[in-house]
């Protein structure tokens, strides 16, 4: 017994002179190192340009947005190269055949066939199954991590335009604000002061109690908003993609579209609102949820009458005889 222990502990530190140390020796592994280092400096003098002094004007601006983007890039860069320095694919398939080797598996069968209780061995047959899976969790991991970057980012855009007041800002929005404040809940409805419907109007009311500036809290609620749309478009794609990482694209896609932090981050339009109505009305509908879908549709359609463009797609359903109950 002691001498197959013996044996198998040389195989593995023979293993791991060849696989991981040699894996070190590899120039691509040691440049995406440093690129990753390169890029945590980028990110760290970006945060911190006040306190050391960097910069031609004080508090958060446009050249710091950029510093930010570059080394959050250059990060990102640096660790798809490490991942993927190997030649047998990258790290996740590395790992993958490690944890599936004979060496691991000689390992499982000892601990196995020298266990006394079955308690542990269902235990350690737990312990080795987590180790085959371990390709997946780190997948998952990288989901996750990059799900957070993407929220990161798409914030530090948003924050960058914040403080601008567009003309529509300037001349209507501002001036409805400013009625509601200015009047009881009740009596400012009484009013036609905005040509808007009444829905947004009920957020422009909230938005007055909201302890922070005006051109903020009118922006709150879009920016929001943008965030829900975004989510429905990665519910919807993963009805069809169960794994892999194009929901998540799609995710990062709706929160980085100019058409969609222009609108309401920059210009306080309120577009994704209804849009993300109309989202959730498709998710519903392909969940089975009809009748869901036609209160998120006409939710949608009370913010704005462009949401009609979803119209015929219900038109086509209500047709159908499986469907037609949802009416």
């Amino acid at each position: 017994m002691k001498t197959k222990i013996t044996a198998l502990g040389q195989k593995i530190l023979v293993w791991f002179k060849e696989e991981v140390v040699g894996a070190g020796k590899n120039m691509n592994w040691i440049i995406g190192i440093i690129i990753m280092e390169i890029g945590i400096l980028i990110l760290t003098l970006s945060l911190f340009a006040d306190l050391i002094g960097i910069g031609a004007r004080p508090g958060f601006g446009g050249y710091q947005l950029r510093g930010l983007l570059i080394g959050l890039m250059t990060l990102i860069y640096g660790l798809l190269k490490t991942v993927f320095s190997r030649k047998d694919l990258g790290l996740l398939v590395f790992v993958k055949r490690v944890s599936a080797s004979n060496h691991c598996k000689h390992l499982r069968t000892i601990v196995l066939s020298n266990s006394t209780s079955v308690l542990k061995r269902m235990k350690k047959l737990w312990e080795a199954q987590q180790k085959l899976e371990l390709p997946r969790k780190i997948k998952e991991n990288y989901n996750i991590a990059f799900f957070f970057i993407i929220i990161v980012g798409a914030l530090l855009i948003r924050w960058s335009v914040l403080d601008f007041e567009s003309g529509d800002y300037k001349w209507n929005i501002r001036v409805w604000y400013d009625f509601i404040a200015t009047h009881p809940f009740f009596e400012a409805m009484k009013h036609q002061f905005s040509d808007y419907n009444p829905p947004y109007t009920y957020l422009l009311a909230v938005a007055t109690f909201l302890p922070i500036a005006k051109l903020y809290s009118i922006k709150l609620f879009s920016i929001l908003f943008d965030f829900v749309a975004a989510i429905l478009g990665y519910l919807i794609l993963r009805t069809k993609y169960k794994t892999g990482s194009i929901p998540l694209l799609v995710f990062g896609a709706i929160l980085f579209a100019p058409t969609v932090f222009v609108n309401s981050a920059l210009w306080a339009q309120c577009d994704v609102i209804y849009t993300a109505g109309l989202l959730a009305a498709i998710y519903c509908l392909l969940k089975g949820k009809h009748g869901l879908a036609l209160c998120c549709f006409s939710t949608a359609f009370s913010f704005k009458m462009q949401s009609l463009f979803l119209f015929p797609l219900f038109f086509v359903l209500f047709l159908k005889p499986k469907l037609s109950d949802f009416y």
